[in-house]
């Protein structure tokens, strides 16, 4: 590992080297107002417009393709935008042109409808395909409430889909492998077709400016340097806490901390540091639950001591926009958080990097997961033949040109120029970029194994407090859930 991330990061100085020059022009010459509606970093690779030059010559008639999504603005902006006012941003008009492109593309008109929450949403799927409806092609939600629907039998195999090309790297292949049944069925899928799918990846944020005050190390060396340990992290995190003039020792979210996180977030990243995850796969086509090993259990143990004990540390059960504030006022040192907040963080003043979330011996690799949150696309078992046809080949259409004009400017434009404060972090993004990964646990999540580190700290008296004790009381559940999950194969 150490030869790869050291190559990895030397491929991204000498790009950095290259870029640095224009950074400046992106980052205060970048107008969100274009008045002729182009695409800053829409000038595509080579790759991406061969894929364009790949999509089905069709003729759809004007056919109607609908859209079920939830109607959370973030949600819905990461695929539609109505109509381009002089408010737009930049990247609404990416969207925007990424839709009309497509329906010209294919002469087809592409709706959405909204449902006003994930619950929502799930009813009008189950009612939908219990009543054996095709009323809605393309299915957007939750990643989590799309692979409910599937275990439930919602979905079609995505193998099945006509003009979905499965092996193209606009379609995130972590996803392609980790998302399939053990006999290879996908049910779900993610990638270039939605900009989140980036945005949501989990990393670590610190403030640079109260570690370079106590002349403390900086994240960015030791990520260098492979000692980005989660050892390092919770001293870096102790001594810089040690340091903090701004709190008021209320000990609740208006105090300041070393290190903040919420509940879905660092618990998570405790157990995936080391390397391991929730459910492992064997030869057999079983999945094992794989949180005995000596090494999450003590990675976990430690995660949690730091966290519950130490006094520079806070977890929070609230909703994470609760969260996110202690660290924008210059309260913490480090949170773990979306990516996509790179972009509003800009605008508070904080002078802050980002990592990847440390791992937990030098031996190991880092690690970027993707969110279940995301938006996750499904289609319904109930479509026709023809309608199949319609639904892969906009799917596909959305996908490459999501790669070659949304995320082009998402990603290169607004979170690795606009977003990244200095050239380290540019180099950080990309790396992190480089190792996305989806892990089936968070999506699956089989009798309560995803959420196995929040429940171990939240309800301690029926989970204990280790992974092993946790792991006990919840196999059960798990492993019945999974004969629901290997039975879709026979189906």
């Amino acid at each position: 590992m150490k030869k790869t991330l050291k190559n990895t990061l030397m491929r991204i100085v000498l790009l950095s080297m290259v870029l640095i020059m224009t950074v400046g022009c992106f980052v205060s010459c970048g107008d969100d107002d274009t008045p002729d509606g182009t695409t800053p970093g829409g000038d595509s690779s080579v790759e991406s417009l061969d894929a364009v030059g790949r999509l089905p010559d069709l003729d759809l008639d004007g056919k109607n393709v609908y859209f079920l999504i939830r109607k959370y603005a973030e949600y819905y902006s990461d695929l539609c935008v109505d109509e381009l006012t002089v408010n737009s941003s930049t990247l609404d008009r990416a969207v925007y042109n990424r839709l009309t492109a497509v329906e010209s593309l294919y002469n087809v008109n592409l709706s959405f409808i909204t449902a006003n929450d994930d619950e929502e949403l799930y009813g009008v799927v189950s009612t939908t395909a219990s009543n054996g409806d095709a009323t809605y092609d393309i299915i957007v939600q939750h990643g989590a409430k799309i692979f409910e629907g599937a275990m439930s039998g919602f979905y079609k195999d995505w193998n099945d889909l006509k003009y979905v090309d499965l092996t193209a790297d606009y379609w995130l292949q972590s996803a392609v492998e980790n998302f399939s049944t053990p006999g290879g069925k996908l049910f779900a899928m993610n990638g270039d077709i939605s900009y989140g799918s980036v945005g949501n990846t989990n990393v670590m944020f610190f403030n640079k400016t109260i570690l370079e005050d106590a002349h403390l190390d900086s994240p960015y060396d030791l990520v260098d340097n492979e000692t980005w340990t989660l050892e390092n992290f919770i001293k870096l995190a102790k001594d810089a806490d040690a340091t903090l003039t701004n709190g008021n020792d209320a000990g609740d979210l208006t105090d300041a901390y070393g290190y903040i996180t919420q509940r879905y977030r660092g618990p998570g990243s405790a157990i995936a540091a080391t390397g391991g995850r929730g459910l492992k796969l064997g030869n057999d086509g079983k999945y094992t639950i794989s949180l005995r090993d000596e090494r999450a259990v003590t990675a976990f143990a430690t995660y949690r001591d730091f966290l519950l004990n130490s006094g520079a540390a806070y977890y929070s059960s609230e909703d994470i926009t609760k969260v996110r504030p202690v660290f924008n006022d210059g309260r913490a040192v480090f949170t773990d958080d979306n990516l996509k907040c790179a972009v509003n963080l800009k605008d508070t003043g904080i002078d802050f990097g980002i990592v990847p979330w440390p791992k937990y011996e030098e031996s190991d690799e880092y690690f970027s997961v993707v969110g279940s949150g995301t938006n996750t696309f499904a289609v319904l078992k109930t479509v026709t033949e023809e309608q199949s046809d319609v639904i892969s080949a906009v799917l596909e259409a959305m996908a490459v040109y999501g790669q070659k004009d949304v995320m082009s400017y998402y990603f290169d434009t607004v979170v690795s120029y606009q977003a990244a404060p200095d050239v380290r972090c540019y180099e950080m993004i990309q790396l992190i970029h480089s190792l996305r990964d989806v892990d089936i646990t968070g999506y699956l999540r089989v009798g309560g194994i995803a959420d196995i580190g929040r429940l171990i700290i939240e309800e301690p008296a029926r989970y204990g407090t280790s992974l092993t004790t946790a792991v006990s009381v919840m196999e059960n559940l798990v492993y019945a859930g999974l004969e629901v999950w290997y039975a879709l194969d026979n189906e």
